[in-house]
């Protein structure tokens, strides 16, 4: 699998990329993390990943400045693991200075795997829910939110995902830091050679994909049983490498998904619309949303209200909620994404309004 690009050329890689004071930040801080864990659990493995693994490849391949607001941090243990095990964890590094606790529960973590051959769609067959592992966030002024995830196995890490560069794996040793690593491993070899080298966890060639701006890769395991939050989670990778619609096959299992009767976590969709509302481009993620019919799972008001929306419509509308909420005091129980979305459903129904501004008001708790 080859990239548009080519990582020999004389100007990329260069052997200082990998000595920038932004990666020498993050690597020491990294290193600090590396240093608890494996002191708790020795036997771990660890694995920097999600949208953190591509930020530090693109830095080193690209020079870009390296832009995360989530430090994603796998630990898999290879057995058996209980919430307390990453709770003991995160007071390790509370302890040591290293990041301080918002919480002390540990979010549960499923993931659906396919047990039954597709027919002739990606969205038929069977799936089973698995529980992957438990997850807990905790903070540093000068440093990304910390999202640690602590996961049986990596069979279980390799469930996670929307697309597949959600799944692209550095992983992380006690006895080398991340700039030490990379100048090592990364820099002498082609981006092609490093999967088969061990050097990197990218088996579904996901980096590929994003470096040429492709969603089409898409891990409909983790769609088809929740197709509410996995249509939400996918318009927003669809606007990490830049696209603004779904392809007329996605778009259509999408429809076809969201048009039949489902369970769904109406406190987990309201966090994932503040999510979207939060968001640079909000105005193309909730036009996304609302072409395939997502929004009516929030509220088919909200749907009905929305529906001929331009983008231009949409970009309006928050704009204006966006300048209320600069005149209203936030809390931790008001964010911001919350007070923008208390101005911007001004339009529905007192009831429904309320409705809805209770359940968001429930999700900024459980951040």
């Amino acid at each position: 699998m080859t990239l548009r690009f080519d990582f020999q050329s004389e100007s990329l890689p260069a052997t200082a990329s990998a000595l920038t004071p932004e990666l020498s930040v993050i690597s020491e801080w990294l290193t600090e993390i590396q240093r608890v864990t494996l002191d708790r659990f020795p036997d771990s493995s660890l694995y920097l990943g999600g949208g953190s693994s591509r930020g530090v490849l693109d830095h080193l391949y690209f020079r870009r400045p390296i832009e995360m607001r989530d430090m994603d941090i796998f630990v898999i243990r290879h057995g058996e693991i209980v919430a307390a095990d990453l709770v003991a964890l995160a007071e390790d590094l509370q302890s040591a200075g290293v990041a301080k606790m918002v919480t002390r529960h540990a979010h549960s973590k499923h993931r659906y795997r396919r047990i039954s051959a597709p027919g002739g769609s990606p969205i038929e067959g069977k799936f089973e829910k698995c529980h992957v592992g438990y997850t807990l966030h905790l903070t540093h002024s000068r440093h990304p939110i910390l999202s640690l995830s602590l996961l049986p196995s990596l069979e279980m890490l390799r469930l996670n995902g929307i697309v597949d560069f959600d799944r692209v794996l550095i992983p992380l040793f006690r006895d080398r830091n991340l700039v030490e690593y990379s100048i090592s491993n990364f820099l002498p070899y082609s981006y092609d050679e490093l999967a088969p080298r061990g050097i990197i966890d990218d088996c579904d060639g996901g980096y590929v994909s994003w470096v040429n701006g492709s969603a089409e890769n898409v891990i409909w395991e983790n769609i088809v049983p929740n197709p509410v939050i996995g249509t939400f989670r996918l318009v927003r990778n669809h606007l990490k490498v830049g696209r603004t619609r779904f392809s007329e096959l996605q778009r259509e299992m999408l429809i076809t998904l969201l048009a039949q009767p489902s369970a769904t976590d109406e406190i987990e969709n309201l966090r994932y619309l503040l999510k979207v509302i939060g968001d640079e481009k909000a105005e193309m993620e909730l036009f996304m949303l609302l072409d395939v019919q997502a929004l009516k799972w929030i509220s088919p008001d909200l749907q009905a209200h929305l529906q001929n929306f331009t983008p231009s419509d949409l970009k309006r509308d928050l704009a204006r909620a966006k300048a209320r909420a600069l005149e209203s005091p936030l809390s931790d129980a008001k964010t911001e994404e919350y007070v923008i979305l208390e101005h911007w459903l001004r339009f529905l129904d007192v009831a429904e309004r309320e409705r809805l501004l209770q359940l968001a008001s429930f999700t900024t708790r459980l951040r």
